[in-house]
């Protein structure tokens, strides 16, 4: 649904990026196409959606983990063989269907915008 504000056309709820997780707003280019409009970049188109089975093989790992903490560095990148932002958008998609938190530092992070030494932790 799209909402007139102050002469401004946005839209209500943001829409995920099913490449990389982080939501992203209605723009005016998109206009005639926001329902088929499914990535936030040129890059993340380039790169496709991401693999539903990294996805799933990281929630595993999150649920075998003791006490439910599994931390996002070099060994977990290695153990799903692949690189630390995917590692990072395959976190974002967990937490954006709610089967898990982020934290950094001890504290919950939004998703979107999550830097540092990243923990991911079940719901």
């Amino acid at each position: 649904e799209i909402l007139t504000v102050t002469g401004v056309q946005t839209c209500a709820l943001p829409i995920f990026c099913i490449q990389c997780g982080r939501p992203f707003l209605w723009r005016k280019k998109w206009a005639l196409s926001w329902e088929q409009v499914k990535y936030c970049s040129a890059g993340c188109r380039k790169k496709g959606p991401q693999d539903p089975a990294r996805i799933q093989a990281l929630l595993m790992l999150l649920r075998g983990s003791p006490k439910g903490v599994l931390r996002l560095d070099s060994a977990t990148e290695a153990t799903l063989s692949c690189e630390r932002e995917v590692l990072r958008a395959c976190a974002r998609h967990l937490v954006e269907d709610g089967q898990a938190k982020l934290y950094s530092k001890g504290r919950q992070v939004a998703a979107s915008g999550a830097r540092g030494n990243l923990e991911l932790r079940r719901r």
